[in-house]
C-alpha cells in the first residue's frame, strides 16, 4: 500500500486504503507520532512516525521503503534533503518528486530502488496527489481550474505562458480554491500537472503573483 502525507497545524493527514473503518482514498487525521497498525512494509510490518530533527528538516515518518520528511524553505530537495535523510538513517535515498528552493512542505522519498520505481510510478499515472498552500497578491474568483500551455527557457531557467503548442511547451493544469476574501488572498491548490514553476507562472500570468 502506498500512503500520501501532509502536515498541517501539527496535524498528520494520511491517505491510503489500509486505515482499518476508512474507505479507500480517504483521509484519515492523526496526531504526530502515531500511525495505525497499517501494512506499510513488504513483510507487514508498520512504520514508525517519530518527529525527529536532521539539522533543519524534520522527519515525521520512516519505514524500510520510504522517508516522508517536511522540507523547509531554503534546502534543496534533489541534494541536500538526501544527504541529511542518510546522515540520520543511513542506507539510499531516491528523490521521486522535487520542490523549488523557496518553497517549503511534506515530500516523500524511496529508500529502495523497489520502491523509488512504484512511487515514480504513481507521480506517472497522475496518482500521487500534491497539494499547496499559497499567497498571492490580489483576489482572484472564489476557485477554478487553470489551464495553460508553459515553455521553459532552460537557460535563463524561468518559465513562460505561450498561446500554442510547440516543441518545448507542455501543458499545465491546477485546481485552485480561495480560503480569504483579503489582499493578498490565500489559496488552496491542487497540481493536476506538475510542471516547472507552475503555480508561480499560472497564477503570475494572470496578475496574481505570488507573495
Amino acid at each position: 500500500n502506498i500512503w500520501t502525507f501532509c502536515a498541517e497545524n501539527d496535524i498528520l493527514a494520511l491517505v491510503g486504503n489500509a486505515v482499518p473503518g476508512v474507505p479507500p482514498g480517504a483521509m484519515h487525521r492523526i496526531v504526530p507520532g502515531h500511525i495505525p497498525n497499517c501494512r506499510l512494509t513488504a513483510d507487514g510490518t508498520p512504520g514508525t512516525a517519530f518527529p525527529t530533527e536532521v539539522k533543519y528538516m524534520n522527519i515525521i515518518y520512516s519505514d524500510r521503503d520510504l522517508a516522508v520528511i517536511i522540507k523547509p524553505v531554503g534546502m534543496d530537495s534533489e541534494h541536500q534533503i538526501p544527504a541529511a535523510i542518510i546522515e540520520k538513517l543511513g542506507g539510499e535515498i531516491f528523490p521521486i518528486h522535487r520542490l523549488d528552493l523557496n518553497v517549503g512542505g511534506v515530500m516523500v522519498y524511496a529508500r529502495t530502488k523497489f520502491a523509488a520505481a512504484q512511487l515514480s510510478k504513481l507521480v506517472q499515472e497522475g496518482q500521487l496527489v500534491k497539494e499547496y498552500r499559497a499567497l498571492v497578491h490580489g483576489t482572484p474568483p472564489e476557485g477554478g481550474l487553470l489551464e495553460d500551455f508553459l515553455f521553459k527557457d532552460s537557460r535563463k531557467n524561468k518559465v513562460f505562458v505561450v498561446k500554442k503548442e510547440r516543441k518545448g511547451v507542455k501543458k499545465a493544469s491546477l485546481e485552485y480554491t480561495r480560503l480569504t476574501g483579503s489582499d493578498p488572498s490565500l489559496l488552496h491548490i491542487r497540481l493536476r500537472t506538475g510542471r516547472s514553476h507552475q503555480i508561480r507562472v499560472q497564477f503570475s500570468s494572470r496578475g496574481f503573483p505570488l507573495v
